[in-house]
């Protein structure tokens, strides 16, 4: 009995039919694995980026306070912390802009290093906002401490005194009000109103929220009860008058600075808090940053000295390679002027948020 074996021709019917079900299957399967990884990858990177907008909220609410800006393009604020020889020694905050020159002040964005020339964003765009990849800023942190109104007399603090003829010859002082009270360059003797240790330390930067201006800590006395400050001594060794009323009953703030960054795929904040706060610090556990962000494919800062207003981009990549998902080289909500960040098998996740800097 013979058996009839298949044609060539249905051998090739089968193999096309069974080829049309595979790839149906493996087509579902690959869009299903995307979807995943797509809900994934934004899971993921929202996450990360709400984490560092809620990191920086607390410090941003503060940045400036205390402390002088830069509306007016004066450059008060790095002339403020300038160094003079070895009291006060230089600080990242002294690098932050230039006397006369509208660039920097407690928000300084950057492109690299501020303490180097080649780091430094001095010009705005067309709007007015200076941007670029790195910022740097400073603000205060108060210290649960309030000081007395008693701020003369002994430790070698000068007394309240109007400015002297000598004063007529530095700039600025036709700008400024004859009872501002205290200037640039003076000496306080700064006491707790409840008499106790104040919690500051030699060469520390401290400063009082309706004062406007740092205030260096020479030395500590009658048992660091009492707290010996010079104001902006880097102004008064330029002749740069700068001058503010002093209340007492306010409490006693410290100056703190941070940069923020990219780095091998991390937004990192470096804090400059202990003196001379020229240098990072190295944190507990021995690092020198905190990671705010990870898988960071870029980050881009622009900010606005006259109307304040801080904006951030953040954009985190997903972690999945999947090309059907792939970004473009300018992911939607990346802004105009950034580096292009896309153009890698990843899917990459934009935010923007804005601040605006109240002090």
């Amino acid at each position: 009995m013979r058996r009839r074996a298949f044609t060539l021709v249905e051998i090739l019917i089968v193999l096309i039919i069974f080829g049309i079900v595979m790839g149906a299957v493996f087509s579902a399967l690959a869009m299903y694995f995307s979807s995943q990884w797509q809900t994934e990858d934004y899971a993921i990177a929202r996450a990360e980026i709400e984490g560092a907008f809620g990191a920086l909220s607390s410090p941003f609410s503060s940045i400036g306070l205390g402390l002088p800006n830069n509306a007016a393009g004066s450059g008060a604020f790095a002339a403020s912390f300038a160094a003079v020889g070895s009291q006060p020694n230089a600080s990242v905050m002294s690098s932050m802009g230039a006397w006369g020159s509208a660039w920097g002040g407690p928000v300084t964005v950057a492109s690299g290093d501020v303490r180097q020339p080649a780091g430094r964003i001095t010009a705005p765009d067309a709007d007015g906002y200076y941007c670029g990849p790195e910022l740097y800023f400073a603000w205060s942190v108060p210290l649960g401490r309030v000081i007395s109104p008693d701020v003369a007399g002994s430790g070698g603090a000068d007394k309240m005194k109007q400015p002297t003829g000598s004063y007529e010859s530095w700039i600025n002082f036709q700008q400024l009000s004859m009872d501002v009270g205290y200037w640039s360059g003076q000496r306080l003797a700064l006491r707790g109103a409840d008499g106790g240790v104040l919690p500051v330390s030699q060469d520390q930067w401290v400063t009082l929220p309706s004062f406007g201006l740092p205030l260096y800590v020479e030395r500590l006395e009658g048992g660091g009860s009492r707290a010996v400050v010079k104001i902006a001594p880097g102004a008064e060794a330029a002749h740069i008058l700068l001058g503010s009323p002093l209340r007492g009953f306010e409490e006693l703030h410290a100056v703190r600075a941070s940069r923020l960054r990219v780095v091998n795929e991390e937004l990192i904040q470096e804090f400059y808090v202990m003196p001379p706060q020229l240098e990072p610090d190295v944190l507990q556990g021995g690092g020198t940053h905190r990671v705010l962000a990870r898988n960071v494919a870029g980050v881009w800062f622009r900010f606005n000295p006259r109307t304040r207003i801080l904006q951030m981009a953040l954009a985190v990549q997903g972690i999945n390679a999947d090309r059907q998902g792939a970004a473009p080289l300018r992911p939607a909500g990346w802004p105009d002027g950034a580096p292009d960040i896309g153009g890698k098998d990843r899917r990459i996740l934009v935010e923007n948020r804005a601040w605006r800097i109240r002090n």
